[in-house]
């Protein structure tokens, strides 16, 4: 089965649950100064992932972590 979930937390939660292994494939996006954004790509089982999808062009350059501007 598939289970997709919208976390919306600080650090410490997000931190907790990456720790204890709750999924697969993180998204997460981090919201910066002048109101930039960074999305950051994570997986944990390889390149298989839905993740890919929302990656576009960096999608061949997908290893376990990409992070790039969103703005």
């Amino acid at each position: 089965g598939v289970l997709w979930a919208l976390v919306e937390a600080g650090p410490t939660l997000l931190a907790a649950m990456r720790a204890a292994g709750v999924w697969d494939d993180w998204l997460t996006i981090r919201a910066g100064a002048e109101s930039r954004e960074k999305l950051c790509f994570a997986t944990r089982r390889g390149e298989e992932t839905p993740l890919r999808l929302l990656l576009g062009p960096a999608r061949d350059r997908f290893v376990e972590e990409t992070c790039f501007p969103a703005s």
